[in-house]
């Protein structure tokens, strides 16, 4: 078989008859075969990485449980996207340090951030100089940049919840 009809089914792509596809994908499993990423990325300009930034001034980083499950559900959806996460933990005060992301070839970037807001803004436009998609969580930047936020509005939060509560014949109300 050709180059290009390996490619095509490595890449799951083109027309590739079932029984060479067959045959192809058996002999890619009996050698072991896995493509080099680095070497593909050349190519698509894709490099199948992206970047989480966590920036906690209290340093618990990960001990914090809901942290950790989004980190786990973000890591999950991009596994199963054939996605690579590249993690990186800092506080307000070492924001200025920050440089393996603007060193790496992230596809995107994800920035969790709780803190000191000027900083995490001076962080926003610098990181805009990576000039690629970023998410961030819990803070709005001023950066000009591509960018999309996801923040929880405890106000509305509040609302729904007494909204709830004042349907329901409730004698006593406990709040942790």
């Amino acid at each position: 078989v050709s180059v290009m009809t390996v490619s095509n089914v490595l890449n799951k792509q083109g027309n590739v008859g079932a029984k060479t596809r067959a045959k192809i994908e058996h002999i890619i499993k009996e050698l072991n075969y896995v493509p080099f990423q680095a070497a593909r990325s050349l190519r698509t300009n894709h490099h199948r990485l992206v970047g989480l930034l966590i920036i906690d001034d209290s340093q618990t980083y990960l001990g914090d449980p809901i942290l950790a499950s989004i980190v786990a559900a973000i890591n999950k959806k991009l596994s199963d996207l054939e996605y690579n996460l590249l993690l990186e933990l800092s506080t307000t005060a070492k924001i200025d340090k920050i440089g393996s992301f603007r060193r790496q070839l992230l596809d995107s970037m994800i920035v969790i951030s709780c803190g000191n807001q000027q900083k995490l803004k001076a962080l926003a436009k610098t990181l805009d100089q990576n000039n690629i998609p970023k998410i961030y969580i819990q803070s709005t930047p001023s950066g000009r940049g591509e960018f999309t936020t996801i923040t929880q509005d405890d106000v509305q939060g509040g609302e729904i919840l007494a909204e709830y509560i004042l349907t329901r014949t409730v004698k006593r109300i406990l709040i942790i």
